[in-house]
């Protein structure tokens, strides 16, 4: 009868170090980052916030980039309807306060409640979606 061999002696395992950045790595990340810096700061807001200009609005669309109709927020009391008290201010009772600020292809809402909880905000746009398929559960009309 034969004894089993045993395994052979292997010398521990170092753990592996990360990747080294080569030379050439370095000097082209560095190279565009000096790149990136040149560019005045003013040409890159230029950039930044130049409206795109695109195809017109497909039928039934409604824009929501803008500031909403109606403004609801929903507490553990009830529901609170907001007064419109300006352009892009909404109030009611208890504090509540709605700011909305359009941006570049965002609409900011901003939401201060200091005495009452508010667990959601309600807010609706008008408009016409009239010609649009409507979907009922999975099914297409």
């Amino acid at each position: 009868m034969t004894e089993p061999e045993a395994p052979p002696l292997t010398r521990p395992t170092m753990p592996l170090r990360p990747a080294m950045t080569s030379r050439r790595e370095f000097v082209e990340r560095s190279a565009l980052s000096a790149l990136g810096l040149t560019v005045p700061l003013p040409a890159l807001q230029q950039l930044i916030e130049t409206p795109r200009t695109s195809a017109p609005a497909p039928r039934g669309f409604l824009d929501l980039l803008r500031a909403p109709d109606r403004v609801l927020a929903q507490t553990g009391a009830g529901d609170k309807v907001l007064a419109h008290a300006s352009a892009e201010r909404w109030t009611a009772d208890g504090g509540v306060l709605v700011t909305t600020t359009v941006r570049t292809g965002a609409l900011r809402v901003t939401l201060t409640s200091p005495s009452l909880a508010v667990s959601r905000l309600h807010l609706r746009w008008r408009g016409s979606i009239g010609g649009t398929p409507s979907i009922l559960g999975d099914a297409w009309e």
